[in-house]
């Protein structure tokens, strides 16, 4: 992925908003690689109303996805709730890993 791991200044300079859509990126592209490992990432920053990932990838991912990707995620941050806790919020993005936070979706690009 070319979305480069957070450091710790560049994560107290972001608010919430952007720490969570951070976060979330990270946990959306856990999922597509847990469904499909072949997928290349050129692109995911969060953006002014939620983030995007650009995906290089044979597969062309659809509507009908969704639930399959949902449920990766869900598991995904069900994994991490088992080794860090319930509180996810006091881990900040990245600096639990790269799937932390609960996802914010405004839409699929």
């Amino acid at each position: 992925m070319s979305d480069e791991r957070k450091t710790l200044e560049q994560r107290e300079q972001m608010t919430d908003l952007e720490r969570l859509r951070y976060s979330a990126s990270h946990v959306l592209a856990t999922a597509i690689l847990k469904i499909w490992p072949e997928a290349q990432f050129a692109a995911g920053p969060p953006v002014e109303n939620g983030f995007y990932y650009d995906v290089d990838l044979n597969h062309r991912i659809s509507p009908d996805d969704f639930e399959k990707i949902e449920a990766e995620e869900r598991r995904a941050l069900g994994l991490l709730r088992a080794t860090r806790g319930s509180d996810l919020a006091t881990c900040g993005a990245a600096s639990c890993g790269p799937h932390v936070a609960q996802r914010q979706w405004t839409g699929w690009k």
